[in-house]
């Protein structure tokens, strides 16, 4: 913490005068939290800080303190990188004291944006805010601490990247060994290989039997079939370049270290799940896991017919059950009027959870197909008659 202590201390700014939110018991709380940040205590100075928070969210030297408490504290969260990217959006260049009323941010901003960002696995905007905090012809920018510190920082970063990745993928993706009895190749048709997940409804909702493997490296590569001949391989390549994926090649799936661990589940899900039947919408406005938090249960208060849905021991609040997105989008921004805090989109099929992006192609393709059926019908309605009149299609 000496390097906040540093920061704190050596700040310049003139006080800007504000209204009356910014009185006596506004500044004993500030003095409170400086105190605590002073010495080292930044769990409780951010507790003091929500407060401050709440008077004026649009302080950027309040965001600029909530983002050093998380940073500090090695809380890996998004919450501090936005705190942050707010604050560097009104800098003040120069400093040694900061009074309570001031409203805009150190350039520390940057400093410790660059940490949120590394900490996040975020490497090219770590770049970003590391060159943003050094183009300040300052003191502190020249002073080895900070040099030292940022770099290490962007050493850090990419450690962080594969971690996070990692467990995101431990905790989403559930993989079972596979092996063949033959030893010779086996010929497959990959349609695709990705860094993140991509469900087979998405990316692969025209194609059946795509099977999923993670490899060593943490590629996802998506195969259809397992062929003992390279010819038949070949003859199902033609097929599925024809239907549209060119960048499709055979390979073999008998090769351990790119296809031994086939991806069976994602997100408590079967991989290969398709959708079935009618796709519905919801606004989800809140999830807690124990007991209801005190901001949640006012949304009691405001919000009509809240659905309480049980989702791996989380508890999700949501409303409405609409089959057009827009309808749902539509509520979404009713919702945000009524000051309810970054209300989100979700999609089912049957009770069952999916991505909002899946449930638009799905719902496109359908009223494709049923578009198709009814021209169809219509032309068999034309030729029929045709046929009743003693005519047909030729000498029409």
């Amino acid at each position: 913490m000496k390097m906040f202590n540093i920061i704190l201390v050596i700040c310049l700014i003139s006080a800007s005068a504000f209204g009356n939110k910014y009185n006596k018991v506004y500044e004993k709380k500030f003095n409170t939290v400086r105190d605590k940040l002073g010495q080292g205590r930044t769990g409780e100075a951010y507790i003091l800080l929500k407060e401050l928070y709440k008077i004026d969210s649009t302080n950027h030297y309040t965001n600029y303190l909530m983002g050093v408490c998380y940073t500090e504290q090695s809380i890996i969260t998004e919450q501090s990188i936005k705190h942050l990217e707010f604050a560097k959006d009104s800098i003040i260049e120069e400093y040694k004291y900061i009074p309570y009323n001031e409203t805009r941010a150190p350039i520390f901003a940057w400093y410790y944006l660059t940490k949120a960002y590394s900490q996040n696995g975020y490497c090219e905007k770590a770049r970003w805010a590391k060159s943003e905090f050094l183009k300040y012809n300052t003191d502190f920018t020249g002073n080895s601490f900070f040099l030292n510190n940022i770099e290490q920082f962007m050493i850090d970063c990419e450690k962080n990247k594969a971690i996070l990745r990692n467990k995101k993928r431990k905790e989403s993706v559930i993989t079972k060994p596979i092996t063949y009895s033959v030893m010779q190749p086996l010929y497959g048709v990959q349609v695709g290989a990705f860094k993140d997940l991509v469900p087979i409804r998405e990316e692969f909702d025209n194609l059946k039997n795509v099977e999923a493997f993670l490899d060593k490296e943490g590629t996802l590569r998506y195969v259809v079939g397992h062929f003992s001949t390279k010819s038949q391989a070949k003859s199902l390549l033609e097929v599925i370049k024809a239907t549209g994926y060119q960048d499709a090649f055979i390979v073999d799936v008998n090769e351990q270290k790119r296809f031994s661990n086939e991806v069976i589940i994602v997100d408590n899900m079967s991989f290969k799940t398709h959708i079935t039947g009618d796709v519905e919408y919801r606004v989800q406005i809140g999830a807690f896991k124990d007991s209801i938090p005190a901001e949640l249960a006012q949304i009691y208060l405001k919000v009509d017919n809240i659905l309480e849905v049980e989702d791996n021991g989380l508890t999700l609040l949501q409303v409405g059950h609409w089959s057009l997105y827009s309808d749902a989008l539509y509520k979404k921004s009713k919702l945000k009027d009524l000051g309810i805090p970054g209300p989100f989109i979700v999609a089912y099929d049957n009770k069952q959870k999916l991505s909002v992006k899946a449930a638009q192609k799905y719902q496109e393709r359908m009223k494709l197909e049923a578009a198709q059926k009814e021209t169809a019908k219509k032309d068999g309605k034309k030729k029929r008659k045709g046929i009743k009149n003693g005519k047909t299609n030729q000498f029409e």
